[in-house]
């Protein structure tokens, strides 16, 4: 099944029993492709907010010109420096 009903009128009416087991983590089989990894940039790695750790993403903003980013989860205000500030500017 490609999709799951959203709709609890569908999905009552479909009549089919769900589960799903989740196993974050987990080794993948030799048969399956590997997952892709971020690049890491240098020992400075991806964009993170220095209080909670959530990597950027499109629902950070800006703020003060772009030479800082509010974090998304934590609302954080983090200052962006030389490098970092030419990658989110540009």
């Amino acid at each position: 099944m490609a999709t799951v009903p959203s709709n609890p009128t569908i999905f009552k009416a479909c009549q089919i029993p769900l589960g799903i087991i989740v196993q974050p983590m987990a080794d993948y089989c030799t048969e399956e492709e590997a997952i892709p990894q971020a690049e890491q940039l240098g020992e400075v790695g991806p964009l993170r907010c220095l209080k909670c750790g959530a990597y950027v993403n499109p629902r950070f903003n800006y703020a003060e010109h772009n030479a800082a980013m509010v974090c998304n989860f934590c609302g954080q205000i983090n200052k962006l420096d030389g490098h970092k500030y030419s990658a989110a500017s540009g």
